[in-house]
């Protein structure tokens, strides 16, 4: 999703077609990044999913998990699952996913 430019109608395609669909992304209200701008000044980079330097990635959105569930909202999309993930763990976060979790894999529909 952080690389798509036409968010809006990719996701509006998306639920006219499916009964449910799957969105992930990459969480950058992750606490690690989170630090990194504010003691370092740097934009946000890791060894796993955001490994990119800012010349070079291909993202050109930077949403959080909050940021997502709102836009659901707004659009009036039915979360029916939120998967979050720390892919450096290899574990499932439950516990505040917005600062806890790197990845994000929501099922929604309308």
């Amino acid at each position: 999703l952080q690389a798509v430019y036409d968010v809006n109608r990719v996701i509006d395609e998306m639920l006219r077609v499916g009964k449910r669909c799957i969105v992930s992304f990459p969480n950058f209200a992750y606490k690690p990044l989170r630090e990194m701008l504010a003691k370092q000044g740097r934009a946000p980079a890791s060894a796993g999913l955001l490994r990119y330097k800012w010349y070079n990635t291909p993202n050109i959105r930077f949403l959080s998990i909050a940021d997502f569930e709102d836009y659901c909202r707004e659009k009036g999309a039915i979360i029916h699952r939120l998967v979050a993930l720390n892919t450096e763990t290899h574990s499932e976060v439950k516990e505040n996913p917005n600062l806890n979790a790197d990845l994000a894999i929501f099922v929604i529909s309308k």
